[in-house]
Order: C-alpha cells, then sequence, then structure tokens
C-alpha cells in the first residue's frame, strides 16, 4: 500500500468536498455532502408506508469546524487515497455505497465503492481496504441520523432516481 497520507492531509487544508453516495433503487438509502465550509446536504430516500413508493426528504446541516475536522481526519487515518474499490461480483439488488472526494471546484480526486453486508473475517478485517472505507462511511452516515433527529426537511417530495440528486446539486451550484 502506498502510504498517501501526507498529500491528502495537505490537500484537505485547502477547499474540499466529501460524498457519499448511498440509494439503492429498491429499498432506499441516502445520499450526503459534505463541504470544507461546514455544509452538509442530506437527501434521505425511504419507502412510503401506504404506497410503497420511494419518497426523499432532504436536509441541510451547519456543521462546527470540530466536526469538519473529524470527517477530515478520518480520511487522513484511513489513508483515503491508497483505498481500492471492491472488484468482486454483487448479488441482486445489493447496494453498492461509494464516497467520492472532490476538489473545492468538484472535480473529483477518487472514488472508492463497497458493496453492502460483505463481511470479512475479524483478522482479514482488521486494517483491510474496507474497515478503512467503513470509518469514512460511518462518520458520514452519523450525518443523516442528526438530521432525522434534529432538522426539518427543506424539501419533501417523490424520489425520481439519481437524477433528482443530480439536479439539486446542479440547481444550488454544487455540481461541477
Amino acid at each position: 500500500m502506498i502510504d498517501q497520507t501526507g498529500k491528502i492531509g495537505e490537500m484537505l487544508e485547502s477547499d474540499f468536498f466529501v460524498e457519499l453516495y448511498d440509494v439503492q433503487g429498491l429499498f432506499g438509502g441516502r445520499n450526503v455532502l459534505v463541504s470544507k465550509k461546514g455544509t452538509v446536504w442530506i437527501q434521505s430516500v425511504r419507502p412510503h408506508a401506504r404506497h410503497g413508493k420511494l419518497v426523499e426528504k432532504l436536509y441541510k446541516l451547519t456543521i462546527s469546524d470540530e466536526e469538519v475536522d473529524r470527517i477530515r481526519r478520518a480520511l487522513v487515518e484511513s489513508d483515503f487515497l491508497s483505498l481500492g474499490s471492491d472488484e468482486t461480483e454483487g448479488i441482486p439488488d445489493q447496494a453498492r455505497p461509494e464516497i467520492v472526494l472532490a476538489t473545492g471546484e468538484r472535480e473529483p480526486i477518487h472514488a472508492v465503492e463497497f458493496w453492502e453486508g460483505r463481511f470479512l473475517a475479524p483478522d482479514a478485517y482488521q486494517g483491510s481496504d474496507r474497515s478503512r472505507f467503513d470509518t469514512v462511511y460511518r462518520g458520514l452516515l452519523r450525518f443523516e441520523t442528526v438530521a432525522l433527529e434534529r432538522a426539518r426537511p427543506v424539501r419533501k417530495g417523490t424520489y425520481k432516481g439519481p437524477e433528482s440528486w443530480k439536479a439539486f446539486k446542479k440547481r444550488e451550484g454544487l455540481s461541477s
């Protein structure tokens, strides 16, 4: 493994975005976008209780510098730039969360994805790419939990697939 912690640490001193794509087409999930400036956008997607169609709620949080630094440290300590994606075949309807690190200009630097629910034996997991991915993944998932518990959605509606997240980012000037 190539240690790039110095390189990522330097890069994260300037403006950056980290984004989690984690919506599965049948069961929902979440997309999370965090900027170094402390703005977090969360798209929470769930099946509607009565008709089962996916619905989305969009939340905006402002987080402290300490919270931004926690994400920055997770990226550095996981040596995120050296992580490789899971190249194995998934099973039908299995989610495949992806984390993308981008510059302040929204230019992607590195993306990593793993199949959800793929477990390794404890001795193989420790220090593996999957365990390092999970460290960053869990940190990003926390924002959805906070939003659902403490924030009011800024928008609600029917989920229209990945295009609704892309359209939102374009409207807000968050895409390249």
